[in-house]
């Protein structure tokens, strides 16, 4: 069985402040998740949405993880 996580950069609070928080959790989630035996990260890619998702770039975020 093989077990991964999924990464939309979701907040509320949609200031550089909290997006740059979010994205520090998430890379801190993805690194945490190899290091227990997750065997995929996926990034999914939305723009222009306030609050539901800032992932706009996510091969970025995927090469940064990497």
């Amino acid at each position: 069985m093989q077990f991964s996580m999924i990464f939309e950069a979701q907040m509320v609070d949609p200031s550089p402040a909290s997006e740059q928080q979010v994205f520090q959790d998430c890379v801190e989630q993805a690194v945490l998740a190899d290091r227990l035996g997750f065997d995929k990260v996926w990034a999914v890619e939305h723009h222009c949405l306030t609050q539901y998702a800032h992932m706009s770039a996510p091969e970025t975020f995927l090469a940064f993880v990497a």
